[in-house]
Parts: C-alpha cells; sequence; structure tokens
C-alpha cells in the first residue's frame, strides 16, 4: 500500500510539473502553459471563475469547461482589448478542432458589437487558451483579463473611459476660461459704471458751479466753421476733419454679414479723397471699443468736423442704440452695455470734442440676431435727440430692419456713394435722394430716415 501511495504522489508531482507542489493548485486542477514555458494554475485568475459568461447549462465558468475538457477546449476573446469591447467564444470537444471553431464565432460576435460603433470596426478576437496552452505571457494574460474585467464592470473599454476622461478635463477647463471670462466682463462694466457715475458728479458739481456765479449777459454766439452769408461750407472750412467709420461682417455664430466690410472700406476711401482724416475699424471687438474712441477724440479738435460711419448689426435697449462687436456673447440685457459701442458714446464724443459738424451714418438697422436674449430688445434702432449741430442718417426707419444687399455694397451705402459727391448738394438733400432711390430699389420695403439739424448748410464738394 505505501508503495502504491508513493507511486500516486510521484504521478500528481508529474502531472502538475512541479510547478504546483506549493500552491493550492491540486492535480487535477486546470492549469495553463505559457509562452515561455512557466505554468500556472487557472484557479489563481478570479476571472475565469466569473459566473454567467459561459451560457452552455453544463458549465457555469471557464475553470468547470477547462476542468471537464482538459484535453480539448478554446477559449477566443479580443486581442486588442483596451480599444475593444468584451465578446468571447468558448468551444469545447473531442476532435481536436476547438481554436478554429472558437475564434470565427468569436470574431462575428466581434462584428456585431463593432455594427454598434463606429470605434469598433477594426476589433478582431484572438485564442487566450486552447487546450490548456496559451501563446501569451503571464503578464500579457493578466493584462487582458484586467481589460475585460473594465469593460464587464463600466460597459466601456479602457480607451474610451480614458477619452471620457480627456473630454472632462477640457469640459472642465473650458468652464474655468468661460468664469474668467465673465468675470473680467463683470470688472469691465464695473469700471465702466464708475466711469459713468463720475461723470455724472463732474457734471453736477459743474452745473452748480455754473449757477453760483453771477448772472452774465448773453452775447451772440459766433460760428467760426459755417459762412455768415448762405453759401455753403466745405471741408476746408473747418478746423479739423475726423472720420471714424466702422464695419462688422465677421460675427460669432451664424450672423455673419456680407457687405458691411465692403460698405466701410468703400465710404473711407471716399472720406479720405475728401480730405478727412479716417480712422477704418473692420470687425470691431469688446477689447478695442474704449482704445478706438480714445484714439478718435485725440485727433478732433474744437470747431472740426467729425464724421461717423457704422455698417453692422444694431439693437435698441430700452430706448438706447447699441452697435455689438463681432466678439459679441449678448444672452441677457446686462451684456449688452459691456460689449458694444453705445451711440450714446459717439454723440458724447462729438459733443465734448466740440466739433462744430457732426454727421452719422448708420447702415445699422439689420435684423437683431440677440432679440431673443430679452424682451427688452426691440427690432431696429431707436429713435434719438441728437444735439444740435448734428445730423443723423439711418439706413431705414426707427424700429424697422434694413436689407443687407446682394451686390458689392448694402443699398443704402451704395446710394449713399453715389450721391455724398455731387456738387454744391447740401448734405440734407443727400439724406433725401438716398431715400427716394432706397425706397424705389426695395419697392417700399425700406425707406432710409434722419433727424437733428446743422447750423448752417454743407456739402461733401462745393464747386464756386
Amino acid at each position: 500500500m505505501k508503495l502504491i501511495a508513493r507511486i500516486l504522489m510521484l504521478l500528481w508531482f508529474l502531472g502538475s510539473g512541479g510547478a504546483f507542489a506549493q500552491s493550492s493548485c491540486g492535480f487535477f486542477d486546470p492549469k495553463v502553459t505559457f509562452v515561455d514555458g512557466t505554468k500556472a494554475c487557472l484557479s489563481e485568475f478570479s476571472f475565469f471563475a466569473r459566473k454567467g459568461l459561459i451560457t452552455s447549462p453544463e458549465y457555469a465558468d471557464y475553470l468547470a469547461v477547462a476542468k471537464a475538457n482538459s484535453s480539448s477546449y478554446a477559449i477566443a476573446a479580443p486581442a486588442t482589448p483596451e480599444r475593444c469591447p468584451f465578446v468571447q467564444f468558448t468551444a469545447w470537444n473531442w476532435a481536436g478542432q476547438d481554436a478554429q471553431e472558437a475564434l470565427p464565432k468569436c470574431n462575428q460576435r466581434m462584428q456585431d458589437a463593432s455594427r454598434a460603433s463606429k470605434d469598433f470596426a477594426n476589433c478582431r478576437c484572438d485564442v487566450l487558451i486552447d487546450s490548456g496552452v496559451s501563446k501569451l505571457s503571464r503578464p500579457e494574460l493578466t493584462r487582458r483579463l484586467g481589460a475585460y474585467e473594465h469593460f464587464l464592470a463600466t460597459g466601456a473599454t479602457q480607451e474610451q473611459t480614458r477619452m471620457a476622461e480627456v473630454r472632462k478635463e477640457e469640459l472642465r477647463k473650458e468652464e474655468e476660461r468661460l468664469a474668467k471670462a465673465k468675470k473680467d466682463l463683470e470688472e469691465q462694466a464695473r469700471i465702466e459704471l464708475a466711469r459713468q457715475d463720475q461723470a455724472r458728479r463732474d457734471e453736477e458739481r459743474k452745473r452748480a458751479e455754473q449757477t453760483s456765479k453771477p448772472p452774465v449777459i448773453a452775447q451772440p454766439t459766433v460760428i467760426q466753421s459755417f459762412p455768415a452769408s448762405l453759401e455753403l461750407a466745405d471741408p476746408s472750412t473747418f478746423t479739423s476733419k475726423v472720420a471714424l467709420v466702422l464695419g462688422n461682417s465677421n460675427y460669432s455664430g451664424r450672423w455673419t454679414l456680407k457687405n458691411p466690410s465692403n460698405d466701410a472700406k468703400a465710404i473711407a476711401a471716399q472720406l479720405r479723397s475728401l480730405g478727412f482724416d479716417v480712422m477704418l475699424h473692420l470687425d470691431v471687438r469688446v477689447n478695442q471699443i474704449g482704445d478706438m474712441l480714445a484714439a478718435a477724440s485725440q485727433r478732433m479738435k474744437p470747431g472740426g468736423a467729425f464724421v461717423f460711419y457704422y455698417a453692422g448689426h444694431g439693437l435698441q435697449l430700452r430706448g438706447d442704440n447699441y452697435l455689438p462687436a463681432v466678439d459679441a456673447n449678448i444672452r441677457t440685457q446686462f451684456d449688452v452695455p459691456t460689449q458694444s459701442l453705445s451711440l450714446q458714446n459717439v454723440l458724447s464724443l462729438a459733443d465734448e470734442s466740440k466739433a462744430e459738424l457732426r454727421l452719422m451714418f448708420l447702415d445699422a438697422c439689420r435684423d437683431n440676431p440677440w432679440q431673443v436674449a430679452t424682451r427688452s430688445m426691440a427690432g431696429g434702432l431707436a429713435k434719438v435727440e441728437p444735439p444740435k449741430g448734428t445730423l443723423i442718417s439711418y439706413a431705414t426707419r426707427p424700429g424697422s430692419v434694413a436689407e443687407d444687399g446682394d451686390g458689392t455694397n448694402g443699398i443704402y451705402t451704395s446710394h449713399l456713394l453715389k450721391h455724398i459727391t455731387t456738387p454744391n448738394l447740401p448734405v440734407e438733400s443727400v439724406f433725401k435722394r438716398v431715400a427716394n432711390d432706397v425706397f424705389r430699389t426695395t419697392n417700399g420695403r425700406q425707406e432710409p430716415w434722419h433727424e437733428g439739424n446743422l447750423r448752417g448748410e454743407f456739402a461733401f464738394v462745393v464747386k464756386r
């Protein structure tokens, strides 16, 4: 009996290859031999004991298959599990054709899975173990099993999980950027409100000082810029001739306009030929507005002529007119003052410079794409009361919208270019001719409008 016992122990030791003498792997437990010749017990890998992956009623897991078919079975699964979904097929029989059966059926399942996502288009299966032999090393098998476990636990491949983390980090950074931009805009708004408040206090102080002074007998006002006779004044009459010309075409999103940049360039060239010092700005951004107005203020002189031209989107908020920057992101009514050029600021600029002639051309009544931001924002521009010596020409009536036009220039600007250099034609008559031409061209859909008054008569070209 002792001899028989020794023989059985020797057979057990040889069957296990001597490698399992110190482990819990028994004589009849399934084993695997790796590509480098080393061996391990399948039970060392918890994945092979996972329930529910094999649907055959005879077997509950891979260990059971391997134990019952130690001489003939094959397990096939994804070859690149980091980026491919987990599918599997296990075949076992006594004919020795297990791998030839398992691999194509696993690939068929992979093709079915790839139809759900183009990310899996190049995924293929591979045979992990064939009758206890693997062409993988132990670290490679361990790595693949970990990837299978990841997919079964999360429903996503490791690559999908990584990309989701990358997108999450990018979203976090974008949210931080937007928060910083919002904070910067709020700070700009605070500074602007503080400046306006200081200007109001300074104006109140000046009025208080004026009322405290003894009354002064009024003297007749002498206007140097316009001649005393009924003769027409032209640009040469004035101490300075400054023109601020803006054209906004390339707005963010789908609000791009075709003609404003072309319109602004054409008007700028025309005014330069008439002797004006032209400041041309195309596609004005939010951070350019302050510097642009400051530069214009430095060039303007008392007794001078000031021409302002704008083409692009315009909107009104509570009766005030605003010309949004091309990068404006207007979501609520509170974004409007901080992301637009205020028409009132342009009027104040001309007033503070003591310019004698102030002409404004606003081809800015195109449809307002930001009306959804607030009910307080109406279509078109609002009617304003310009100060004395100021004449404003709108591309259409207050509250209406104008057409951008199909040609190189907008409808309003193309007719303005035609009439502005007509010799000895007062500017009020220029406006009337432009209005008549636009009305006829649009079959009455658009009618330019002007308001204000000049202290004399002015024509851009005078021939005596």
